[in-house]
């Protein structure tokens, strides 16, 4: 069995945006604070501050739905304008810093080269990995320190043995 791996990644828009679904919906806390951020929130702030200047006589029955259906509208404006509009910004920011970026993969740890940036996980800070559909979580507790992503394995070969390897170092689980 192989001991080190190296990948060239190229930041694409798929893994970007199932990057931010995870860190959106990736677990029960963050899936609460997303709807407290993109509905709750909205729609308290519509129904305090905007709809009694607008119509200082409506019932409460009509403001409550009124600001409901502000946050309705707001969260669906978020998750189709806002997203579309975030992964192409962190996209070309990524494609500026440098156009493609190196996975080293070891018996030491992961490391990631994206221009001059360097990021170092050693396997003692990560607890646990898990696998979901596009890439790998290199896991501390609850909290994802880092990935590697599948786009960058250029075959269905190397992927199995890259799992095989990291099967071997910590706890391994697949997400669907």
């Amino acid at each position: 069995m192989r001991d080190s791996f190296s990948f060239v990644y190229t930041p694409n828009a798929e893994d970007t945006l199932a990057g931010m679904r995870l860190a959106a919906w990736g677990s029960p806390a963050k899936a609460a604070r997303t709807v407290f951020l993109l509905f709750v929130l909205p729609s308290f702030i519509f129904g305090t501050l905007v709809l009694p200047q607008a119509a200082p006589q409506m019932p409460l029955r009509q403001t409550v739905f009124f600001a409901a259906v502000a946050g309705g509208l707001w969260a669906i404006l978020f998750a189709f304008s806002f997203r579309a509009w975030l992964v192409r910004y962190i996209l070309k920011r990524e494609r500026e810093l440098a156009g493609t970026g190196e996975i080293l993969v070891s018996v030491q740890g992961v490391e990631r080269r994206h221009g001059a940036t360097t990021v170092q996980l050693a396997w003692s800070g990560i607890s646990s990995i898990q696998e979901h559909e596009r890439a790998f979580l290199l896991m501390a507790g609850k909290r994802a320190l880092g990935s590697i992503e599948k786009s960058a394995i250029p075959s269905a070969t190397e992927l199995a043995e890259l799992r095989s390897f990291l099967q071997t170092l910590k706890p391994f689980e697949r997400v669907a």
